[in-house]
């Protein structure tokens, strides 16, 4: 078991998860991303995200809508955890390294940060790589803002409180968007959810080093996410895509960042919300003795569902829903 210094020690849940994992790989049951055909990284992604699927918070309703965006549509699907009018809402951004992730791979994980919130929350079916790179997702996920700041087709939320949020690469758009946000003064956006975020591209924390293996998700597989979503040439230090490197963050909505202890991104988060911090801005950062993912499989891990609970509390707190 792998210990950091200054870090709790992982959870035993966690332990045994990583050591049934290292039983089915040393059986052949695991393959380096490089070597696996894209229909089948993103098909064993669907499987393991949807098993926990019946297990899933009932909603009073779920609705779907399609945004154009350059002669193109995408869809949003809402969770609607209580059927009240005039809530706030939270726009949500899925997971995958940019390569894999759904409506459908994270439909359980939206109806927990739902439920626990008593939010609404609208998950956006932006474009993944490497068939579209950088900025395609960028520009699907500022689309999906824009019209739900908007407002128009609905009317039975209030659109003038929006947080974003997302996991993993999901997180990296999400915090991309409040930037955005924040640089276009579109102020509907009041808070900002990051689990796990990918922030850093140039990756440069300790934890890159530390989690590197043996922690789940490897650096090498990181790194190869990211280099199925960057256009060669892309400058990695650009805060749209690592906004740990934006000049100024002044002014960004407050940020709730709910990372796992043992994971090659911790310190993405980390340095994010010191940058924040310095930057005076309202930063809760809270650390779980666990690995990259949990929050998306709630249902198995303990740790996922206070992950849910604390952030359904950050959401309640930054839109006044108490």
């Amino acid at each position: 078991m792998i210990h950091i210094k200054g870090y709790p020690p992982m959870d035993e849940q966690t332990a045994d998860f990583l050591a049934k994992a290292a039983q089915t790989a040393a059986a052949g049951g695991g393959n380096r991303l490089a070597e696996m055909a894209l229909t089948d990284i993103r098909s064993d992604y669907e499987l393991r995200l949807t098993a926990d699927a019946a297990q899933a918070p009932e909603m009073a309703a779920i609705r779907e809508y399609a945004v154009s965006v350059a002669g193109r549509k995408v869809t949003l699907r809402l969770y609607d955890p209580t059927g009240k009018t005039g809530m706030p809402v939270i726009l949500f951004m899925h997971g995958g390294g940019f390569v894999k992730g759904s409506l459908e791979s994270h439909d359980c994980f939206c109806r927990g940060l739902a439920k626990e919130s008593g939010l609404p929350v609208v998950a956006v079916d932006y474009r993944l790589a490497p068939e579209v790179r950088y900025p395609g997702a960028m520009q699907d996920c500022i689309a999906a803002l824009e019209w739900l700041t908007d407002g128009a087709e609905l009317d039975f939320i209030d659109s003038s409180r929006v947080i974003v949020a997302g996991d993993s690469a999901g997180g990296q758009l999400a915090a991309a968007l409040a930037l955005y946000a924040r640089d276009k003064r579109i102020c509907n956006v009041c808070g900002q959810i990051l689990f796990y975020p990918c922030l850093d591209m140039m990756c440069s924390g300790p934890s890159h080093t530390q989690c590197a293996t043996g922690c789940g998700l490897t650096e090498e597989a990181v790194i190869w996410y990211y280099d199925q979503y960057l256009p060669e040439g892309a400058d990695k230090a650009n805060p749209e895509l690592s906004p740990v490197y934006a000049a100024n963050l002044g002014g960004v909505a407050p940020a709730g960042i709910f990372n796992a202890v043992f994971d090659p991104v911790r310190s993405d988060g980390e340095l994010y919300a010191t940058a924040l911090k310095e930057a005076g801005n309202d930063v809760e950062l809270h650390l779980f003795p666990t690995v990259h993912g949990f929050a998306s499989m709630y249902v198995q891990f303990a740790q996922g569902k206070n992950a849910l609970v604390k952030a359904g509390a950050f959401a309640r707190r930054v839109t006044g829903i108490f």
